[in-house]
């Protein structure tokens, strides 16, 4: 059974679709594009709850046109009408990889995957990746 998504979290997923692929921005800079610049934990729950994450984030890296069913289905396995909103692409605001609901292995796979390098935890030249919002 699926749940309603939130205004906030409509916000956070329309923001974080602005991060262009091998960018990266923050939860605090969401927070603030979205004015609320306090929230920027509110904008992590928010992403760990995606229901449009990349299907890469489920192990399949397909991205052809006939994978779109696949593309857009949720954790749960449902299927949900929707824009793919790119969590992956959102670190912490010391350029420190953070949380992901599918693993910090994976999101850093995923990372890898648009030439962002990552040492050590942390997103390689941090100050010139970072996408302001």
């Amino acid at each position: 059974m699926s749940r309603e998504i939130t205004p906030f979290e409509k916000a956070v997923y329309a923001a974080c679709r602005k991060i262009p692929r091998g960018r990266v921005s923050t939860y605090q800079e969401i927070a603030k594009y979205i004015g609320n610049a306090k929230s920027a934990r509110a904008v992590g729950n928010a992403l760990n709850r995606n229901p449009y994450a990349p299907a890469s984030t489920r192990g399949d890296d397909r991205s052809s046109a006939s994978s779109r069913r696949d593309f857009l289905t949720s954790r749960d396995g449902s299927t949900r009408g929707g824009p793919s909103v790119p969590c992956h692409r959102v670190v912490r605001s010391n350029g420190t990889v953070g949380g992901f609901a599918f693993g910090e292995k994976r999101k850093l796979s995923m990372l890898k995957k648009e030439k962002i390098d990552i040492r050590k935890g942390r997103v390689v030249d941090f100050e010139k990746i970072f996408c302001v919002i």
